[in-house]
């Protein structure tokens, strides 16, 4: 077993025989779990508002040379409706953490998502309430993703 650090150097080295191990074992592994598909997913990025201040992140409420934007409810169907068309078979609905997004507006893409396109649905919409979690996975949402950075308390708060 290598420790972190050896796996480091050896990594620095993509060329090297250990390197070349490493990445056989990763691809035994992906194939094991995932075989050979590949899923794509249609990114609409409903919103590039943010009310966070994070430093890692263009979206952050700070970039005052960021063009700020927001899609209307027709612009954001007829982006489904296009990608549902090319094929996609997630749609998945980012925006920055932007209140004015209210939990009735995603309920109502979520439910003529699901009305009209035969597709699942991801949201990425940062930190929300525990009752919005539940109300989109009953309007039919089929997963979130919440975005972890770290957990190192020190870092998180530097970053944050």
């Amino acid at each position: 077993m290598m420790t972190k650090e050896q796996v480091i150097k050896v990594l620095k080295n993509v060329n090297s025989p250990e390197a070349e191990e490493i990445f056989n074992k990763a691809d035994q592994i992906r194939e094991k779990f995932f075989k050979d598909e590949v899923h794509l997913r249609a990114i609409i990025e409903i919103s590039n508002y943010c009310v966070k201040d994070c430093l890692y992140c263009g979206l952050n409420r700070e970039n005052k040379k960021l063009k700020r934007y927001r899609m209307e409810r027709e612009e954001i169907l007829k982006a489904v409706e296009k990608a549902s068309n090319f094929g996609f078979k997630t749609i998945v609905i980012q925006s920055g953490e932007d209140p004015y997004i209210s939990s009735e507006f995603i309920g109502e893409i979520i439910a003529k998502i699901k009305e009209k396109f035969d597709v699942a649905v991801t949201l990425s919409l940062g930190e929300r309430k525990f009752e919005d979690f539940l109300k989109w996975k009953e309007i039919g949402a089929d997963r979130y993703l919440l975005k972890f950075e770290t957990s190192d308390l020190n870092l998180y708060q530097k970053s944050h």
